[in-house]
């Protein structure tokens, strides 16, 4: 682009795209054109300005450039109303943009911003929601600025009504540019008829895909479907996915950055985790060094974050199939690409979202694609039926309706809705350290459960239970990533035993390169135990959540060992990033303390990370932080160690909607009594609200899982087999849409 001589006379570009993880990925691709001599550019210098990347330049003209390379949401949030009032915090500033006038000058990025001197350069345009697309036409019409707008229609993987769709049908003043579909990541003709087979490109009118240039390639194999085998455990499928990366990297000399894998998920996915854990073991024997360092990285984020891939720059990168867009390696892994984790998304299987991830989850690859996938799904056959080359008809395959909802699935749904109901009454506060939020997460809670370990109401607290679980259990040696996850199953038991079966250990992972700090764990182990975890320094309240994570959830740990190590890697080497928060780790616990002050005048007994069902055909689920109670009050309480514009509503929506589920349980400790809600921050105030019922909340949920129903209705009415799993009491084959809507209605009254 800058390269165009159209273009040449713009002195400043804001290059901008929703996705965090794709800035990293648009800095790298310039950097990799530019060390190749492809740019006519000289006096180049590279900056990183409040996560914004700044590019300065003096292109062919002898003009002095800027690039500054940034999220769509810091560029509105620079120029509209930050102090606004809405569920989506960054969709309430976009709509504060097209409700006041536009400033044409301002300080964005460390740099003086003139719009009508501007190129505005909108990458993923499918990515934001239409009202982005709002926004950038009051820009136009308000400012002299020149918009630049890219967008793939079947990569609308969060949103079908898009700012690039809007701005297609839009009346304002454009010129199109003709829509194109050459690939300029893999040219190797069987993954190209593959892409083109499974991609529904003429159902959208859009062009097929073509290489850039002719395959280089000799290899017939570029791709390799795994059908899973749901009879073979989770160790021995590993296993056979690790055979297949041994393979790419004997015969290739590949390194670990040369492999991307992607998932639908990410979030609690001990598959994946396992995963992480045997491809950091095979480069550790691999190269048999004896300092420290991480060759696979499994990207993980919580709301009102984003993953740095500048981590898994040098390994192999773990993502989802949302963050791998625009991103791309030799060698590609698409674990787990079932129908019902896409629909998870889409809802529908026939839908835009649906096509569009399926799209972005097997154009990641540069070389060699390995997909595993069911193949007894819509997914399964499709591939089967490539893989075939014939007209074989799709087999017939069970459908599953999961009747089981998690709220946070809902909350964008209703949570705007749900917004409106709740006083406004957040106060700015003032800001914490960001990132590594799963350690600053688990060292406020292990400190939380400390104050509160020794309160009780009518028995002695569960989170004194955890805690001499974890003070009490053996350390385990093991020897590989297997044996290590074999423990840590063993520490959740099994689901046919109802989990009596738990055997707790605090497993522990020694391999090649890692023995000093293995010894390092080991030691403090035993100093928490001599001193009954008392007095902990940083270090030790560390190790000590992964001991308590570890022996309480099993597989389903928020923190495995590799994680473990990492951090220890982190203090040991004082690493740049963690420092801020390592220099104020005494203060942080101090005001920790000071908030716990009212929770223990309520004299309750405790139960940490608690989930709870609501329900009987349809149920809700959701899980909470903490848990207290008394003879008159449940007190919900959610820990947040910072709290901004950005967690602050959502948590508040969730918390209402968990309470209205609480106060329908029918656990005999929460029955009849007093609902109240507690958030606690670390650099805020402890905020209460009491809980009281409102009927429009419940009109609200009713509304919004019959919206999230009604969609599989429509598939289960042209569904022609027999076996739908589970069987839900108003289902029945056969039945028209209108009479499973009618069914599902008369279930919702019981919500």
């Amino acid at each position: 682009m800058i390269q165009r001589k159209e273009f040449l006379h713009f002195t400043t570009f804001i290059y901008v795209t929703k996705q965090h993880s794709a800035r990293a990925i648009i800095k790298d691709e310039f950097v990799t054109q530019y060390d190749a001599g492809l740019l006519n550019i000289t006096n180049f210098s590279f900056q990183v300005i409040g996560k914004k990347y700044v590019i300065e330049y003096t292109n062919s003209h002898n003009i002095n450039c800027t690039i500054i390379i940034a999220t769509i949401d810091s560029f509105f949030y620079c120029i509209g109303d930050k102090n606004v009032n809405t569920y989506n915090l960054f969709e309430g500033i976009v709509n504060s943009v097209l409700e006041n006038p536009i400033i044409d000058s301002f300080r964005f990025a460390g740099k003086d911003i003139k719009l009508s001197d501007t190129m505005y350069v909108l990458d993923e345009s499918q990515d934001t929601p239409d009202m982005y697309g709002k926004a950038l036409l009051k820009m136009l019409s308000e400012t002299k600025i020149t918009v630049y707008c890219v967008g793939d229609k079947l990569q609308s993987i969060s949103n079908e009504s898009n700012t690039f769709n809007f701005l297609i049908k839009s009346t304002f003043p454009k010129y199109f540019e003709p829509a194109i579909n050459i690939c300029r990541r893999f040219s190797h003709p069987q993954l190209v008829n593959f892409v083109n087979y499974m991609v529904p490109f003429s159902k959208y009118e859009l062009p097929l895909v073509t290489a850039y240039e002719k395959n280089k390639v000799s290899q017939n194999d570029a791709l390799t479907i795994i059908f899973e085998n749901i009879k073979i455990n989770m160790e021995d499928r590993i296993e056979e996915i690790m055979g297949y990366y041994k393979k790419e990297v004997n015969e290739n000399n590949y390194l670990p950055q040369d492999f991307l894998i992607v998932t639908p998920f990410v979030s609690n996915n001990p598959f994946i985790s396992c995963l992480n854990s045997a491809i950091n073991e095979f480069w550790i024997q691999t190269y048999q060094l004896e300092s420290y360092e991480t060759y696979s990285v499994f990207h993980k984020s919580e709301i009102g974050s984003s993953i740095n891939l500048d981590d898994s720059k040098d390994a192999t990168r773990i993502v989802s199939i949302h963050s791998s867009k625009g991103d791309g390696r030799n060698c590609v892994f698409v674990i787990g690409l079932h129908e019902t984790s896409l629909k998870t998304f889409s809802g529908l299987r026939d839908s835009l979202i649906y096509d569009s991830l399926l799209h972005v989850a097997i154009t990641r690859m540069k070389k060699k694609l390995y997909i595993t996938c069911n193949e007894n799904d819509e997914i399964g056959q499709r591939i089967k039926n490539y893989l075939l080359k014939n007209n074989m008809p799709c087999l017939t395959h069970s459908l599953f309706i999961d009747p089981k909802v998690n709220v946070k699935n809902i909350l964008p749904a209703c949570g705007e809705r749900i917004n409106s109901l709740i006083v406004d009454d957040y106060q700015d506060v003032t800001n914490s350290i960001t990132g590594f939020y799963t350690i600053r997460y688990g060292l406020m809670f292990q400190q939380v459960c400390k104050k509160l370990k020794d309160q009780y109401f009518d028995r002695m607290s569960h989170i004194k239970v955890i805690r001499e679980i974890a003070l009490n259990s053996p350390i385990v040696i093991c020897s590989s990533w297997k044996e290590y996850n074999i423990r840590l199953k063993m520490n959740t038991g099994t689901e046919e035993n109802q989990y009596s079966d738990k055997d707790p250990t605090i497993p522990l992972l020694n391999i090649k390169g890692y023995g000093s700090y293995f010894n390092l764990i080991y030691d403090n182990i035993e100093m928490i135990r001599n001193t009954n975890g008392s007095n902990m320094s940083c270090l030790q309240s560390i190790i000590f959540y992964y001991m308590t994570e570890v022996t309480s959830k099993g597989k389903y740990t928020h923190m495995n060992i590799l994680e473990l190590y990492k951090m220890i890697d982190k203090y040991e080497d004082f690493d740049s990033d963690f420092e801020p928060y390592l220099s104020n780790h005494d203060n942080y616990m101090k005001k920790v303390d000071k908030i716990c002050e009212p929770l223990l005048e309520m004299k309750m007994s405790w139960n940490p990370h608690v989930s709870i069902d609501y329900g009987d055909d349809i149920i809700l689920k959701t899980q909470i932080d903490l848990i207290g109670y008394n003879k008159d009050t449940v007190l919900l309480t959610y820990l947040k160690p910072e709290l901004n514009r950005m967690n602050y509503n959502e948590l508040k929506i969730k918390a209402l909607i968990d309470s209205y589920i609480v106060s329908k349980c029918s656990n005999v400790k929460y029955i009849g009594k007093k609902i109240k809600i507690c958030i606690l921050a670390i650099n805020a105030e402890p905020y209460f609200m009491e809980y009281c019922e409102i009927d429009s909340l419940r009109s609200i949920l009713k509304e919004t899982l019959f919206d999230y129903f009604a969609i599989k209705n429509k598939e289960i009415a042209q569904y022609k087999g027999s076996n739908i799993r589970p069987s839900l009491s108003y289902i029945k084959i056969g039945d028209s849409i209108e009479e499973l809507n009618r069914g599902l209605q008369e279930i919702l009254e019981k919500i």
